[in-house]
């Protein structure tokens, strides 16, 4: 695996002292037990480095082993922070509200709980803002077998036009 020196953002080379966008990956769910380990060990291995990079799980209070395996994947991972929220409304755009408010990133990684992104995925994305490419963009992501379909997009956040005052002006409602 690449340093997180050498792995750069959107394939170019970044030095240890660069700054990179702080990072916030959201996502809805609702029992991905069978799922949700292989989307988070997919962010584990992303070549954007973890230290710049948060998880938030908007849970629709799970009641298969979704939240066990989790919390489990937090304890073997404690080098990148994924946090649990509690979504009790268990619809998709609360879920995405609250994983919103919670963010500390400068751009938001929108992902399903069934999706896998390839390595570099979240290096591209960044990559593609940062050169001017969009204000929003996103790429194919992989399904786990038997998925019908998976929802992804990178936006970066400016002004302050977030209800959190962080300024993401995305809106999922």
């Amino acid at each position: 695996m690449e340093s997180e020196a050498a792995a750069g953002v959107g394939g170019r080379s970044s030095t240890p002292g660069e700054r990179l966008p702080r990072v916030s990956v959201i996502v809805p769910c609702y029992n991905e037990e069978a799922t949700i380990g292989l989307l988070l060990e997919a962010l584990a291995n992303q070549t954007f480095p973890a230290r710049d990079m948060e998880v938030i799980i908007a849970d629709g209070l799970s009641i298969d082993g979704t939240r066990d395996r989790v919390r489990s994947f937090q304890e073997r991972h404690p080098d990148l922070k994924v946090r649990l929220m509690d979504n009790p409304r268990r619809t998709i755009p609360a879920a995405l509200n609250l994983a919103l408010r919670a963010a500390q990133g400068e751009i938001i990684v929108r992902l399903d709980a069934h999706s896998a992104p390839q390595a570099d995925y979240i290096a591209r994305c960044v990559g593609a803002l940062e050169s001017g490419l969009g204000d929003n963009v996103g790429g194919g992501v992989g399904n786990t077998p038997g998925d019908p379909g998976m929802a992804s997009a990178c936006h970066r956040c400016s002004g302050s036009a977030s209800p959190g005052g962080r300024g993401c002006a995305l809106s999922l409602c």
